[in-house]
């Protein structure tokens, strides 16, 4: 148990990193597409991009390794897949790497230009070296795991239909949900306007509540939750749920400008198309997530007893 716990944590910290990483991701791509003007301005572009899109991307990619690696079914599946994955991210996060110094030595890369972060481009190559040990430890875990499997201590198995039902639903959901939490901590440097705190409180509530959600679901498979343990955190959860987005919707209804100002550096995609996607998945995965606590907390429901 106390193993578990402890690699629970270890993925609490690996989720931060990669929501900083989501987040920068679609910030970064956003703005670039709305300074392109041609196809010629892609390419052109492409090679000064590439090392921020491997480091943005590469801790996502961490993440759901490293996850894997928890889910496994098996200690061989477990280290095998975290050979495999360790390997492939050493192998990115040097390339990339190589590629920030040598964009540096050429002088496509300057120090001191503040774009697109304030210390751009330092920033990057101590993320890639963080990446690099990262998946340096991850390949070492799952050499450390094939050569003693009573290290790995396997979560309790769903059945075949329920693994995939989950796998899709939360799956799209922690995507959101990293998106979310990242532009939580970034939005400490936006300089938001306290105006409206209504609107503000709202949206970090939505924002956090997607990651409250996964991690009151991967709680339940460490600990164990018992049955009455269970109803009750689907209750509070379903109940939180109701209020947060009855709260957000009100707070927007009553000043949709309002809204639209202090989200604007947030929602970069949204405000690109046109179209309320965040608020819009948000709702989905929210039913969604909701759905799998209620078959979980209620097996008879499910198995139609």
């Amino acid at each position: 148990m106390k193993k578990r716990g402890s690699l629970l944590i270890v993925e609490a910290v690996l989720y931060v990193f990669a929501a900083v990483g989501v987040f920068y991701f679609v910030y970064l791509l956003g703005n670039v597409i709305g300074s392109l003007t041609s196809y010629a301005d892609w390419f052109q572009h492409f090679p000064y991009l590439l090392p921020l899109v491997l480091c943005s991307g590469l801790p996502v990619y961490l993440l759901f390794a490293f996850h894997a690696y928890r889910h496994s079914l098996t200690p061989k599946g477990a280290a095998h897949g975290a050979i495999a994955n360790g390997l492939v991210g050493v192998v990115l996060a040097a390339f990339a790497l190589i590629y920030a110094f040598v964009l540096l030595y050429n002088g496509t890369y300057e120090i001191g230009t503040n774009y697109p972060t304030a210390f751009f481009p330092i920033d990057v190559i101590v993320y890639l070296l963080l990446e690099e040990f990262a998946f340096l430890a991850l390949y070492l875990l799952g050499v450390w795991t094939l050569r003693r499997p009573k290290f790995f201590e396997p979560l309790p198995t769903l059945t075949k239909g329920l693994r995939g039902l989950y796998g899709t639903l939360l799956g799209g959901a922690a995507l959101l949900a990293l998106y979310a939490f990242g532009g939580v901590l970034f939005s400490f440097g936006f300089g938001f306007s306290d105006e409206n705190p209504a609107i503000l409180i709202s949206f970090y509530l939505l924002c956090l509540i997607l990651t409250a959600g996964l991690f009151l679901y991967e709680c339940d498979l460490v600990y164990g939750f018992k049955a009455n343990s269970k109803k009750i955190s689907f209750y509070s959860y379903l109940g939180l749920s109701v209020f947060v987005l009855v709260f957000f919707y009100a707070a927007r209804y009553r000043d949709p400008m309002g809204f639209v100002e202090i989200t604007m550096p947030f929602l970069v995609v949204d405000y690109m198309t046109s179209l309320a996607l965040f608020p819009a998945l948000a709702d989905i995965f929210l039913i969604a997530s909701n759905v799998c606590f209620g078959l979980k907390a209620f097996p008879r429901v499910r198995e139609g007893a």
